[in-house]
């Protein structure tokens, strides 16, 4: 999949931010899994083995993970 597009807009200055390809791997991996609340998705964060290994023990809040942030 190619995330070149929203890999431009990330910037390393100001305040830390989730690499882009770590939210699309988190979206793809909930959304495939039926998981498409960005709120359940920030709890499996918290308590899934599955989704800590994919998010690496990061966890974005549900604000981050709303889709309509994404548009």
């Amino acid at each position: 999949m190619d995330t070149t597009a929203v890999e431009q807009q990330y910037s390393h200055l100001g305040q830390r931010a989730y690499h882009p390809r770590l939210i699309v791997s988190l979206l793809i991996y909930a959304y495939s899994h039926g998981v498409f609340s960005s709120r359940d998705i920030q709890r499996r964060c918290q308590q899934d083995l599955a989704f800590m290994y994919i998010a690496q023990m990061q966890c974005p809040d549900f604000r981050v993970l709303s889709p309509l942030k994404w548009l």
